[in-house]
């Protein structure tokens, strides 16, 4: 086994750790919001029986098996000396061409880039190595089989990794759902993500 490789065990293990105490009320097998208004369209696949839109559920493991992956074909991601961390909640905002602009990791700086937008965009700017958009959807099953659909679609896009109900979560959480009531007027989209361990 390689050294960064039992980083990510030990990563992931701190993550479910952290994640123990964060126990959701609400019952996981229960529908989900899948819109972001009624205006977006959405894609045509079920996922928990519903109609898959821009939010998905899945495991913590599953993110960071997904993340690892795309790590291990972007060491630069990841310099050398830096430790290896998964950072929660996360914002990205991708441009229409899928480059990712803003990367946040913390919840209540995530929220005030997020009550700044639209007009925030033009000020986006980041200097971390971050997935492209399409990457981003490569990470997910129930996105990847709309992945042509999800590309194809030329727009400014939010993509938001959180816990639904950790109140560290909390501010990114509201700002992205007051972000989706303006996105469709806005021409954004919102693609998140919702962990469970």
């Amino acid at each position: 086994m390689t050294i960064v490789r039992f980083g990510y065990l030990v990563c992931l293990a701190l993550i479910l750790i952290a994640l123990n105490g964060c126990r959701s009320n609400r019952n996981l097998s229960e529908p989900i919001s899948t819109s972001s208004s009624p205006s977006t369209n959405s894609s045509p696949s079920t996922q928990h029986g519903n109609t898959l839109g821009d939010t998905i559920e899945v495991s913590v493991e599953d993110l960071s098996n997904g993340y690892f992956q795309w790590l291990d074909q972007h060491p630069e991601a990841l310099p050398a000396g830096q430790k290896l961390s998964v950072l929660l909640p996360t914002i990205d905002l991708y441009s229409p061409a899928g480059d990712s602009i803003y990367f946040g990791a913390d919840s209540a700086s995530n929220a005030a880039f997020l009550g700044t937008l639209p007009q925030g965009i033009r000020d986006a700017k980041t200097t971390v190595v971050r997935p492209s958009l399409k990457e981003s959807i490569e990470m997910f099953p129930e996105f990847k089989a709309h992945e042509d659909a999800l590309l194809a679609d030329k727009r400014y896009t939010v993509f938001a990794v959180t816990y639904p109900d950790w109140d560290r979560c909390k501010e990114q959480n509201e700002a992205v759902a007051k972000l989706r009531a303006r996105a469709a007027k806005n021409n954004i989209r919102i693609l998140e993500v919702l962990l469970h361990k």
